[in-house]
């Protein structure tokens, strides 16, 4: 009689070890669960600030580089006003289509690279009115690749920048290209000027902060929005220029 009753209580135990353990592990599982959900709410919120912060200095930056742009443009429509009222006209429609789009560029997270390029368009527009037979430039944006989301105004800094510090200081005619391609992976814009290249020993004036501004934004954003997929990388051009490279994964 004595072994039937040690049997069942040896059941009894191990219904009650694996009970116990089941609940142990269920409780384990949970807390993985909610371990995680809380990495992933600090995960998004740091994102989440650091995006905010990005753009802030994207707000920050737009407002460095805008006056220099637009007091320059106002001053080059006063003399056109009246020596050529049709190129004064063409300057002020451009700049019209430019503020447009940075007013836009400023509510929205992502753009076109097709609306990028118009923007891009309106700008080196304005300035080769500005500077005359001293800027030509070149756009090259596949069709198949036009509705490709970016950052807005993720090129504007790197075009003003080889306009601004390579081209303006520069004695004699430049160019710039702006060329988007498909790669493995993803996409490349490049960058191309012809202008003084890049300094070894760079000024510390307020123009240069900027322009170290404008890369380090670019940089950052693409971080922000890509991590370490995207790149913006600079090369010294022979004989003479700066290309900067931007590469987005697809």
């Amino acid at each position: 009689m004595g072994e039937p009753i040690g049997r069942v209580v040896g059941h009894d135990s191990d219904y009650m070890v694996a009970f116990a353990f089941g609940l142990v592990l269920a409780m384990f599982v949970l807390y993985v669960a909610a371990t995680r959900d809380q990495l992933a709410k600090e995960a998004v919120a740091r994102s989440d600030a650091q995006r905010l912060a990005t753009e802030s200095e994207l707000r920050l930056l737009r407002a460095q580089l805008e006056p220099h742009m637009l007091f320059n443009t106002l001053a080059t429509l006063r003399s056109l006003v009246d020596e050529d009222p049709r190129q004064a006209e063409r300057m002020i429609d451009q700049l019209i289509v430019y503020l447009r789009s940075t007013h836009a560029a400023s509510r929205d997270e992502v753009t076109t690279l097709q609306s990028e390029f118009a923007q891009l368009r309106a700008y080196l527009d304005i300035m080769s009115l500005r500077m005359g037979p001293r800027l030509a430039y070149r756009l090259d944006l596949p069709a198949e690749l036009e509705r490709i989301a970016i950052p807005p105004m993720l090129l504007q800094p790197l075009v003003e920048n080889a306009i601004r510090h390579g081209l303006e200081p520069k004695l004699g005619a430049g160019g710039v290209e702006v060329l988007a391609r498909s790669i493995e992976g993803g996409i490349e814009v490049a960058v191309d000027d012809s202008g003084l290249g890049l300094s070894p020993h760079p000024p510390a004036s307020g123009g240069d902060e900027v322009c170290g501004a404008g890369l380090k934004n670019v940089r950052d954003r693409l971080q922000t929005r890509y991590g370490l997929r995207a790149s913006l990388s600079l090369q010294a051009r022979s004989p003479c220029g700066v290309r900067a490279v931007v590469r987005i994964p697809s």
